[in-house]
């Protein structure tokens, strides 16, 4: 709960993260980035994040857009992670074959830094599949 991390806040924590797990109750959250949006109006010092986002179920420039916005939200705080996923029934609900996972992945064959520079860029942000497109970068962009 957002008063949670306020005692947290309050106590000196530097950090809080949420967990992003699909479709089961070990789960903190399934929309992160909604979630750390709203937490970042609730705190004004942690830094805040998602361990991790999955990145197959993400539309990448959907993604870059998202987690641009709840950094400028928190002023900067966000702490921002990625993966790929460790729970095969969490993929079962997105019809994101478990075995294609690394495929689908905007990180296949490319750094997350170099994904990274190319969302923000727009050079490469493929969509669910191998096919680059081009178009305008986000809007909002990372404070950092």
């Amino acid at each position: 709960s957002f008063r949670e991390v306020q005692l947290e806040e309050q106590l000196g924590y530097q950090f809080h993260f949420v967990v992003e797990h699909q479709g089961n109750n070990t789960g903190q959250c399934q929309s992160p980035a909604v979630y750390l949006a709203a937490l970042a109006q609730h705190t004004s010092t942690i830094r805040i994040g998602g361990m991790v986002f999955l990145l197959p179920l993400y539309n990448p420039m959907r993604l870059a857009q998202d987690v641009a916005m709840v950094d400028q939200l928190s002023r900067g705080r966000l702490e921002f992670g990625v993966g790929i996923g460790v729970r095969e029934h969490e993929f079962l609900r997105w019809k994101t074959p478990w075995s294609q996972r690394r495929p689908h992945s905007p990180t296949a064959g490319t750094s997350f830094g170099d994904w990274k520079r190319n969302v923000w860029t727009a050079v490469w942000a493929p969509c669910r599949g191998s096919t680059p497109r081009r178009g305008a970068p986000p809007s909002a962009r990372p404070m950092a």
